[in-house]
Protein backbone atom coordinates (compact mmCIF):
# COMPACT_ATOMS: atom_id res chain seq x y z
CA UNK A 1 0.00 0.00 0.00
CA UNK A 2 1.49 3.38 -1.04
CA UNK A 3 1.55 6.66 0.89
CA UNK A 4 -1.12 8.16 -1.35
CA UNK A 5 -3.52 5.23 -0.96
CA UNK A 6 -3.03 5.38 2.82
CA UNK A 7 -3.48 9.16 2.76
CA UNK A 8 -6.75 8.95 0.82
CA UNK A 9 -8.21 6.45 3.29
CA UNK A 10 -7.55 8.23 6.61
CA UNK A 11 -9.43 11.00 8.34
CA UNK A 12 -6.46 12.68 10.04
CA UNK A 13 -3.84 13.28 7.33
CA UNK A 14 -2.09 15.92 9.49
CA UNK A 15 -1.21 13.44 12.23
CA UNK A 16 0.09 10.95 9.63
CA UNK A 17 2.41 13.58 8.15
CA UNK A 18 3.53 14.66 11.63
CA UNK A 19 4.53 11.09 12.50
CA UNK A 20 6.36 10.77 9.18
CA UNK A 21 8.35 13.98 9.82
CA UNK A 22 9.17 12.98 13.41
CA UNK A 23 10.32 9.56 12.18
CA UNK A 24 12.50 11.18 9.51
CA UNK A 25 14.11 13.54 12.02
CA UNK A 26 15.00 10.61 14.25
CA UNK A 27 15.93 7.87 11.76
CA UNK A 28 16.58 9.68 8.48
CA UNK A 29 14.79 10.32 5.19
CA UNK A 30 15.47 6.96 3.58
CA UNK A 31 14.08 4.92 6.46
CA UNK A 32 11.08 7.25 6.71
CA UNK A 33 10.28 6.83 3.00
CA UNK A 34 10.31 3.04 3.42
CA UNK A 35 8.34 3.08 6.67
CA UNK A 36 5.60 5.34 5.28
CA UNK A 37 5.55 3.79 1.77
CA UNK A 38 6.41 7.01 -0.06
CA UNK A 39 9.26 8.69 -1.92
CA UNK A 40 12.23 10.55 -0.48
CA UNK A 41 10.99 13.63 -2.36
CA UNK A 42 7.73 13.59 -0.40
CA UNK A 43 9.55 13.23 2.91
CA UNK A 44 11.90 16.10 2.00
CA UNK A 45 8.91 18.25 1.01
CA UNK A 46 7.26 17.98 4.41
CA UNK A 47 10.55 18.26 6.28
CA UNK A 48 11.18 21.53 4.49
CA UNK A 49 7.68 22.79 5.23
CA UNK A 50 7.97 21.72 8.87
CA UNK A 51 11.31 23.51 9.34
CA UNK A 52 9.97 26.75 7.81
CA UNK A 53 6.35 26.83 9.02
CA UNK A 54 6.19 24.38 11.92
CA UNK A 55 2.90 22.51 12.34
CA UNK A 56 1.20 24.83 9.82
CA UNK A 57 3.40 23.38 7.09
CA UNK A 58 1.85 19.93 7.52
CA UNK A 59 -1.67 21.11 6.72
CA UNK A 60 -3.15 20.85 3.23
CA UNK A 61 -2.19 23.77 1.00
CA UNK A 62 -4.84 25.38 -1.22
CA UNK A 63 -4.40 24.23 -4.81
CA UNK A 64 -5.70 27.41 -6.39
CA UNK A 65 -3.04 29.50 -8.16
CA UNK A 66 -1.78 32.60 -6.37
CA UNK A 67 -1.84 34.57 -9.62
CA UNK A 68 -4.32 34.25 -12.49
CA UNK A 69 -2.78 35.81 -15.61
CA UNK A 70 -5.92 35.31 -17.71
CA UNK A 71 -8.32 36.82 -15.18
CA UNK A 72 -11.08 38.92 -16.72
CA UNK A 73 -10.26 42.68 -16.57
CA UNK A 74 -12.41 44.88 -14.33
CA UNK A 75 -14.04 46.77 -17.20
CA UNK A 76 -15.08 43.50 -18.89
CA UNK A 77 -16.50 42.21 -15.60
CA UNK A 78 -18.58 45.38 -15.27
CA UNK A 79 -19.86 44.89 -18.82
CA UNK A 80 -20.88 41.26 -18.08
CA UNK A 81 -22.67 42.38 -14.90
CA UNK A 82 -24.54 45.10 -16.80
CA UNK A 83 -25.72 42.50 -19.31
CA UNK A 84 -26.90 40.25 -16.50
CA UNK A 85 -28.80 43.13 -14.91
CA UNK A 86 -30.46 43.79 -18.24
CA UNK A 87 -31.41 40.09 -18.55
CA UNK A 88 -31.78 38.73 -14.98
CA UNK A 89 -33.00 35.32 -16.13
CA UNK A 90 -30.20 34.68 -18.59
CA UNK A 91 -27.40 32.30 -17.71
CA UNK A 92 -23.71 32.47 -18.61
CA UNK A 93 -24.06 30.37 -21.77
CA UNK A 94 -26.89 32.47 -23.14
CA UNK A 95 -25.07 35.74 -22.44
CA UNK A 96 -21.97 34.46 -24.24
CA UNK A 97 -23.93 33.32 -27.29
CA UNK A 98 -26.14 36.39 -27.62
CA UNK A 99 -23.44 39.04 -27.07
CA UNK A 100 -20.51 37.10 -28.58
CA UNK A 101 -18.44 37.38 -25.41
CA UNK A 102 -14.85 36.19 -25.84
CA UNK A 103 -14.64 34.48 -22.43
CA UNK A 104 -15.76 30.94 -21.63
CA UNK A 105 -19.15 30.41 -20.02
CA UNK A 106 -17.45 29.07 -16.88
CA UNK A 107 -15.46 32.30 -16.50
CA UNK A 108 -18.63 34.35 -17.04
CA UNK A 109 -20.47 32.21 -14.52
CA UNK A 110 -17.68 32.81 -11.97
CA UNK A 111 -18.08 36.58 -12.40
CA UNK A 112 -21.81 36.31 -11.83
CA UNK A 113 -21.41 34.16 -8.73
CA UNK A 114 -18.71 36.33 -7.18
CA UNK A 115 -20.93 39.38 -7.57
CA UNK A 116 -24.07 37.75 -6.14
CA UNK A 117 -25.92 37.69 -9.46
CA UNK A 118 -26.69 33.98 -9.05
CA UNK A 119 -28.63 32.54 -6.15
CA UNK A 120 -26.71 29.97 -4.18
CA UNK A 121 -28.02 26.47 -4.62
CA UNK A 122 -28.60 24.39 -1.55
CA UNK A 123 -25.38 22.49 -0.94
CA UNK A 124 -25.49 18.74 -0.83
CA UNK A 125 -23.65 17.57 2.25
CA UNK A 126 -21.83 14.82 0.40
CA UNK A 127 -18.67 15.16 2.44
CA UNK A 128 -20.62 15.06 5.71
CA UNK A 129 -22.45 11.91 4.63
CA UNK A 130 -19.19 10.30 3.57
CA UNK A 131 -17.69 11.02 6.98
CA UNK A 132 -20.74 9.56 8.71
CA UNK A 133 -20.31 6.37 6.71
CA UNK A 134 -16.64 6.19 7.72
CA UNK A 135 -17.56 6.62 11.40
CA UNK A 136 -20.16 3.85 11.22
CA UNK A 137 -17.47 1.41 10.08
CA UNK A 138 -15.44 1.83 13.26
CA UNK A 139 -15.91 -0.59 16.10
CA UNK A 140 -17.36 0.72 19.36
CA UNK A 141 -14.76 2.82 21.23
CA UNK A 142 -12.18 2.40 18.48
CA UNK A 143 -12.00 6.09 17.42
CA UNK A 144 -12.45 8.70 20.15
CA UNK A 145 -12.02 12.45 20.57
CA UNK A 146 -11.04 14.26 23.79
CA UNK A 147 -11.26 17.98 24.49
CA UNK A 148 -11.48 20.51 27.33
CA UNK A 149 -14.21 23.16 27.61
CA UNK A 150 -14.06 26.40 29.61
CA UNK A 151 -17.47 26.77 31.27
CA UNK A 152 -16.90 30.32 32.52
CA UNK A 153 -18.16 31.83 29.25
CA UNK A 154 -21.68 30.42 29.81
CA UNK A 155 -23.70 33.24 31.49
CA UNK A 156 -26.24 30.99 33.22
CA UNK A 157 -23.55 28.71 34.64
CA UNK A 158 -21.09 31.47 35.57
CA UNK A 159 -23.27 32.85 38.36
CA UNK A 160 -23.55 29.40 40.00
CA UNK A 161 -19.85 28.74 39.43
CA UNK A 162 -18.95 31.86 41.43
CA UNK A 163 -21.59 31.47 44.14
CA UNK A 164 -21.28 27.72 44.75
CA UNK A 165 -17.60 27.32 43.80
CA UNK A 166 -18.44 24.93 40.95
CA UNK A 167 -15.67 23.67 38.61
CA UNK A 168 -14.62 25.86 35.71
CA UNK A 169 -13.40 23.24 33.20
CA UNK A 170 -15.05 20.21 31.65
CA UNK A 171 -12.97 17.40 30.13
CA UNK A 172 -14.94 15.51 27.49
CA UNK A 173 -14.58 12.12 25.78
CA UNK A 174 -16.65 11.42 22.65
CA UNK A 175 -16.80 8.07 20.85
CA UNK A 176 -17.42 8.55 17.11
CA UNK A 177 -19.37 5.50 15.92
CA UNK A 178 -22.24 5.76 18.47
CA UNK A 179 -21.79 9.26 19.93
CA UNK A 180 -21.29 8.00 23.49
CA UNK A 181 -19.91 10.79 25.68
CA UNK A 182 -18.24 10.98 29.11
CA UNK A 183 -17.08 14.04 31.01
CA UNK A 184 -15.48 15.14 34.27
CA UNK A 185 -14.60 18.46 35.90
CA UNK A 186 -11.73 20.38 37.47
CA UNK A 187 -10.82 23.91 38.57
CA UNK A 188 -7.71 23.98 36.38
CA UNK A 189 -6.96 23.15 32.77
CA UNK A 190 -3.59 21.41 32.52
CA UNK A 191 -1.94 18.14 31.55
CA UNK A 192 -2.22 16.78 35.08
CA UNK A 193 -6.01 16.76 35.05
CA UNK A 194 -6.22 15.86 31.36
CA UNK A 195 -4.11 12.80 32.19
CA UNK A 196 -6.30 11.89 35.16
CA UNK A 197 -9.39 12.15 32.98
CA UNK A 198 -7.84 9.91 30.32
CA UNK A 199 -6.95 7.37 33.01
CA UNK A 200 -10.47 7.57 34.47
CA UNK A 201 -11.99 6.73 31.07
CA UNK A 202 -9.43 4.04 30.20
CA UNK A 203 -9.94 2.19 33.50
CA UNK A 204 -13.71 2.37 33.06
CA UNK A 205 -13.59 0.91 29.55
CA UNK A 206 -11.20 -1.86 30.57
CA UNK A 207 -13.23 -2.90 33.65
CA UNK A 208 -16.75 -2.45 32.23
CA UNK A 209 -16.04 -3.53 28.65
CA UNK A 210 -16.65 -7.26 29.05
CA UNK A 211 -19.59 -9.14 27.59
CA UNK A 212 -22.47 -10.41 29.73
CA UNK A 213 -24.19 -13.27 27.90
CA UNK A 214 -23.92 -16.26 25.54
CA UNK A 215 -20.24 -16.66 26.25
CA UNK A 216 -19.24 -14.17 23.56
CA UNK A 217 -16.36 -11.86 24.36
CA UNK A 218 -15.80 -8.22 23.51
CA UNK A 219 -12.82 -6.64 25.22
CA UNK A 220 -12.05 -2.96 24.87
CA UNK A 221 -8.29 -3.14 25.07
CA UNK A 222 -5.30 -2.59 22.74
CA UNK A 223 -4.69 -6.34 22.77
CA UNK A 224 -7.96 -7.04 20.94
CA UNK A 225 -8.57 -3.86 18.92
CA UNK A 226 -6.93 -0.64 17.81
CA UNK A 227 -7.94 2.29 20.05
CA UNK A 228 -7.40 5.89 18.94
CA UNK A 229 -7.49 9.00 21.14
CA UNK A 230 -7.57 12.27 19.17
CA UNK A 231 -7.09 15.77 20.62
CA UNK A 232 -6.29 19.28 19.47
CA UNK A 233 -2.89 20.89 20.14
CA UNK A 234 -3.84 22.43 23.49
CA UNK A 235 -1.15 22.67 26.16
CA UNK A 236 -3.21 20.44 28.45
CA UNK A 237 -2.52 17.58 26.03
CA UNK A 238 0.91 18.25 24.46
CA UNK A 239 2.48 20.82 26.82
CA UNK A 240 4.47 23.88 25.72
CA UNK A 241 5.57 23.38 22.11
CA UNK A 242 7.84 26.43 22.21
CA UNK A 243 10.36 24.72 24.47
CA UNK A 244 13.45 23.45 22.64
CA UNK A 245 13.38 20.11 24.47
CA UNK A 246 9.77 19.11 24.91
CA UNK A 247 9.05 16.33 27.38
CA UNK A 248 5.98 14.14 27.17
CA UNK A 249 3.06 15.33 29.27
CA UNK A 250 1.23 13.19 31.80
CA UNK A 251 -1.62 12.85 29.31
CA UNK A 252 0.74 11.52 26.62
CA UNK A 253 2.45 9.17 29.09
CA UNK A 254 -0.87 7.67 30.22
CA UNK A 255 -2.08 7.16 26.66
CA UNK A 256 1.25 5.63 25.63
CA UNK A 257 1.49 3.38 28.71
CA UNK A 258 -1.94 1.98 27.89
CA UNK A 259 -0.88 1.24 24.27
CA UNK A 260 -3.41 3.64 22.78
CA UNK A 261 -2.73 5.29 19.41
CA UNK A 262 -2.60 9.06 20.04
CA UNK A 263 -3.39 11.47 17.18
CA UNK A 264 -3.30 15.27 16.98
CA UNK A 265 -5.37 17.42 14.64
CA UNK A 266 -3.94 20.29 12.52
CA UNK A 267 -3.50 23.65 14.32
CA UNK A 268 -6.56 25.93 14.38
CA UNK A 269 -8.71 23.28 12.69
CA UNK A 270 -11.57 22.60 15.14
CA UNK A 271 -13.63 20.85 12.47
CA UNK A 272 -11.33 17.84 12.85
CA UNK A 273 -12.71 17.55 16.40
CA UNK A 274 -16.26 18.31 15.29
CA UNK A 275 -17.89 15.42 17.18
CA UNK A 276 -16.69 16.47 20.62
CA UNK A 277 -17.27 20.17 19.77
CA UNK A 278 -20.83 19.30 18.77
CA UNK A 279 -21.37 17.65 22.14
CA UNK A 280 -20.09 20.79 23.88
CA UNK A 281 -22.74 22.83 22.06
CA UNK A 282 -25.46 20.32 22.90
CA UNK A 283 -24.69 20.12 26.62
CA UNK A 284 -24.43 23.91 26.83
CA UNK A 285 -27.87 24.37 25.26
CA UNK A 286 -29.62 21.49 27.02
CA UNK A 287 -27.96 21.51 30.45
CA UNK A 288 -25.82 24.49 31.51
CA UNK A 289 -28.13 27.14 30.04
CA UNK A 290 -31.33 25.81 31.61
CA UNK A 291 -30.51 24.18 34.97
CA UNK A 292 -30.48 25.64 38.49
CA UNK A 293 -28.51 24.30 41.46
CA UNK A 294 -28.80 24.80 45.22
CA UNK A 295 -25.40 23.32 46.05
CA UNK A 296 -22.47 21.30 44.62
CA UNK A 297 -24.12 17.95 45.28
CA UNK A 298 -27.16 18.95 43.25
CA UNK A 299 -24.94 20.10 40.39
CA UNK A 300 -23.08 16.78 40.17
CA UNK A 301 -26.33 14.84 40.52
CA UNK A 302 -27.88 16.73 37.61
CA UNK A 303 -24.69 16.40 35.55
CA UNK A 304 -24.81 12.64 36.12
CA UNK A 305 -28.50 12.52 35.19
CA UNK A 306 -27.83 14.34 31.94
CA UNK A 307 -25.01 11.94 31.04
CA UNK A 308 -27.34 8.96 31.55
CA UNK A 309 -30.07 10.67 29.53
CA UNK A 310 -27.68 11.49 26.69
CA UNK A 311 -26.10 8.04 26.43
CA UNK A 312 -29.21 5.91 27.00
CA UNK A 313 -32.23 7.95 25.89
CA UNK A 314 -31.50 11.06 23.80
CA UNK A 315 -32.14 10.52 20.07
CA UNK A 316 -29.42 11.76 17.73
CA UNK A 317 -30.79 13.20 14.49
CA UNK A 318 -27.44 12.65 12.74
CA UNK A 319 -27.47 8.96 13.61
CA UNK A 320 -30.89 7.83 12.35
CA UNK A 321 -32.67 9.27 15.42
CA UNK A 322 -31.15 6.63 17.66
CA UNK A 323 -29.50 7.12 21.09
CA UNK A 324 -25.93 5.86 21.66
CA UNK A 325 -27.24 2.88 23.66
CA UNK A 326 -29.35 1.59 20.75
CA UNK A 327 -26.51 2.05 18.26
CA UNK A 328 -24.13 0.26 20.62
CA UNK A 329 -26.48 -2.70 20.98
CA UNK A 330 -26.80 -2.96 17.21
CA UNK A 331 -23.01 -2.98 16.84
CA UNK A 332 -22.12 -5.10 19.88
CA UNK A 333 -25.25 -6.75 21.35
CA UNK A 334 -23.24 -8.66 23.98
CA UNK A 335 -21.51 -5.62 25.45
CA UNK A 336 -22.15 -4.81 29.10
CA UNK A 337 -24.91 -2.19 29.48
CA UNK A 338 -22.93 -0.39 32.18
CA UNK A 339 -20.27 0.64 29.68
CA UNK A 340 -22.21 3.87 29.02
CA UNK A 341 -22.50 4.69 32.72
CA UNK A 342 -19.49 6.69 33.93
CA UNK A 343 -20.32 9.27 36.66
CA UNK A 344 -18.91 12.76 36.03
CA UNK A 345 -16.60 13.50 38.96
CA UNK A 346 -14.36 16.30 40.15
CA UNK A 347 -10.84 15.31 39.14
CA UNK A 348 -9.38 16.90 42.27
CA UNK A 349 -11.27 14.25 44.22
CA UNK A 350 -9.70 11.53 42.07
CA UNK A 351 -6.22 12.96 42.69
CA UNK A 352 -6.79 12.90 46.46
CA UNK A 353 -8.01 9.30 46.34
CA UNK A 354 -4.91 8.25 44.45
CA UNK A 355 -2.60 10.04 46.88
CA UNK A 356 -4.31 8.33 49.82
CA UNK A 357 -3.39 4.97 48.33
CA UNK A 358 -0.08 4.36 50.12
CA UNK A 359 0.86 1.55 47.75
CA UNK A 360 1.80 4.20 45.19
CA UNK A 361 4.18 7.09 45.82
CA UNK A 362 2.59 9.38 43.23
CA UNK A 363 -0.10 9.48 40.55
CA UNK A 364 2.57 8.92 37.90
CA UNK A 365 2.58 5.22 38.87
CA UNK A 366 -0.86 4.97 37.22
CA UNK A 367 -2.75 2.87 39.78
CA UNK A 368 -6.17 1.34 39.16
CA UNK A 369 -9.09 3.52 40.14
CA UNK A 370 -11.35 2.67 43.09
CA UNK A 371 -14.56 0.80 42.29
CA UNK A 372 -17.55 3.09 41.75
Amino acid sequence: MTYYSIYSGIMNFFDYRLKMVQFALEFGVTKASKEFKTTRKTVYKYLKRYSKEGLEGLKNKPKIPKRIPHKIPKEDEDYILSLRDRHPSWGAKRLKLRYKLKYSHTAINRVLKQNQRIKKKKRKHIKKKELQEIKRKYRAFEYNQIDAKDLSDIPQYWTYMKRLNLPRYQYTFRELSTGTSFYAYSDENNSYYAGLFALYVIEHLSTRGGSVSDGKKYNISPETMKIIFQTDNGSEFIGNVRKKTRKKTLFEKIVENNLIDYQRIPPRSPTFNSDVETFHKIIEDEFYECEDYQNKDEFFAKAYSYLLFFNYERENTNKDNKPPYQLLKEKEPYLNDKILNLPPIRLEWLAEKMKENKEYKSVYHLPLLPKI
